[in-house]
């Protein structure tokens, strides 16, 4: 990222900042001058995503003065692209229009100032990534007028699901209507104000009933677990921990399945395959996108478990299951990887990071789960993050669903 991108989203964020005090004081505000913007972590949950689908074609309803376009942009450039942005107050858009061409960006945005549903049916696409973050009763007016015009694979970001409280009941009926399109699968991002993450399937049908069946299962089994986790102190949980599924959940293996199709990964690394319940979710991924699973962990137990779980799921033929200490066998893969799931022991998550990074494709994503759960190895999860952070050719998100996944994206 660029020292002028860098410099422009910093002073948005100050003022951010400034401007959620004044909403927490709750004197009188003028709601046309605020920000309302996505949120730090969100914006670089969008730049990430652009970045990693290749997105080329990008739609935002709702610039505000311009801190999301600004993320969007960003990605777009680097994929070669540009975003169609459209915001109804013109004072806001001249704003837009400064801070993007402060960050060097404003060739990459096309600002359309009025009725944002106009706009959108004066454009004919095809959109292959789509920001919703305006008034709430316009939500799915806006994703209906922009249904025909989503390329397939299209992913659609729709903002203030969770915040403002007040705006939950509109929220619900755009997160309710998305559910119900069958040409889109959709979870719920509790990042930042919340985003509905959905996408358009490009032809590939939804959860065979087979694989939906085993994966209930197993979410009645990690239940179960959970709740007799909860009875057991510290010591008495470590100690029984090889009876325990430690499954990602469900959010978290939804959100994975819509990032290997989104990223058109073909070859997926997993490294803690345990019951293969991440497994079933990143192999049925991998048929939409013609791709293959290499699965690692340490106990023959549980891959005679996740092997019959992915049989029963008719999943078994996409998937190589390795059993083998994880750190030597790393050293014998050949790859290349283009998104690889970290799900084992927290203190071996750097060294199998610096292992994988010579084999990690340009664009690669790594997932690294439990960064926030357990609580007893928050430290090693931090350490991680840290070490990420350091590393000038990663970019990376804390993602706070399920057990908290932190995406970590390698620059192409």
């Amino acid at each position: 990222m660029s020292p002028e991108v860098s410099r422009v989203l910093a002073r948005l964020e100050a003022r951010m900042e400034r401007e959620a005090k004044l909403l927490r004081a709750g004197g009188a505000i003028d709601m046309d001058r605020f920000m309302l913007p996505v949120g730090r972590e969100a914006g670089r949950l969008l730049n990430l995503l652009v970045k990693l689908g290749g997105c080329r074609r990008i739609l935002e309803v709702g610039s505000s003065v311009g801190y999301s376009t600004v993320w969007l942009a960003e990605g777009a450039a680097a994929n070669g692209g540009h975003v169609v942005s459209t915001e109804s107050l013109a004072v806001k858009h001249r704003e837009a229009r400064d801070n993007l061409a402060e960050a060097g960006l404003l060739g990459q945005v096309e600002l359309h100032t009025g009725d944002a549903l106009a706009t959108i049916r004066r454009h004919a696409g095809p959109f292959d990534f789509a920001l919703i973050d305006l008034w709430k009763n316009l939500y799915v007016p806006s994703l209906r007028a922009m249904a025909p015009k989503l390329a397939p694979g299209a992913l659609i970001a729709a903002d203030n699901m969770l915040v403002p409280v007040s705006a939950r009941r509109s929220a619900g009926i755009y997160r309710r209507y998305v559910a119900g399109q069958t040409d889109l699968e959709t979870v719920l991002v509790p990042i930042a104000n919340g985003i509905e993450l959905s996408r358009k399937r490009a032809g590939e049908r939804p959860l065979a009933p087979a694989v939906r069946r085993v994966l209930e299962r197993l979410e009645r089994r990690s239940a179960r677990e959970e709740a007799v986790r909860k009875s057991l102190s510290e010591s008495e949980y470590r100690g029984r921990l090889g009876e325990f599924m430690l499954a990602i959940g469900r959010d978290s293996g939804r959100l994975l399945h819509m990032l290997v199709k989104h990223g058109r990964c073909t070859r997926i690394l997993e490294l803690g395959t345990s019951a293969g319940y991440s497994t079933l979710w990143l192999a049925d991924a991998a048929g939409a996108t013609g791709g293959r699973v290499v699965s690692l962990d340490n106990q023959a137990g549980k891959h005679r478990e996740a092997r019959a779980n992915l049989e029963a799921a008719g999943l078994a033929g996409r998937v190589e299951l390795i059993t083998a200490d994880i750190l030597p066998a790393l050293a014998r893969l050949p790859g290349p990887f283009d998104l690889v799931l970290l799900d084992y022991t927290r203190d071996q998550y750097i060294a199998a990071l610096e292992a994988l990074r010579p084999k990690l494709t340009p664009g690669a994503l790594v997932a690294a789960d439990n960064m926030l759960q357990p609580l007893a190895t928050r430290a090693q999860a931090e350490a991680y993050r840290t070490h990420v952070a350091a590393q000038a050719d990663l970019e990376s998100v804390l993602v706070p669903i399920g057990n908290g996944i932190e995406l970590t994206r390698k620059t192409a």
